[in-house]
Formats: structure tokens, sequence, C-alpha cells
């Protein structure tokens, strides 16, 4: 594995956290609303839909590359 495996393994807990704070930001209390009332419901949902896919994306192929732990 080495350093090469090491890296791999930042890579996914880099998109795990990453993935994970995606979702746990708008639940902070106001920040949804504001950004519902400054971008419209329909521009928020769009761009968060595809910021979470592209999150999950990331996390699925960082996941991939990643050692195994036996």
């Amino acid at each position: 594995a080495g350093l090469i495996g090491a890296m791999e393994m930042n890579e996914f807990a880099a998109a795990a956290v990453t993935f994970l704070a995606a979702h746990s930001v708008p639940a902070l209390p106001g920040l949804r609303s504001t950004l519902v009332a400054r971008l419209g419901r329909g521009v928020y949902l769009t761009v968060y839909s595809f910021l979470s896919l592209a999150l999950l994306a990331w996390l699925i192929v960082a996941a991939r590359r990643a050692d195994t732990v036996m």
C-alpha cells in the first residue's frame, strides 16, 4: 500500500467528510431558508441535487480506489 494507499484513503476520508458536511450544513438554523430566499426554491433544489449527486459519485469512486481493510 505505502504512500499511494495512504493518498487513496485520504481521498476517501475527504470525500466522506465533504459529503457529510454538504448534508449537515443546510440543517443549520436559518441557512436553508436564507439560501431558498436568495436563489428561489427551484434553483436551490437543482443546485443542491447536482452537488449531492457529484459528491456521492466522488465518494463511490474514492471508496473503490481505497485499500480494503481486513
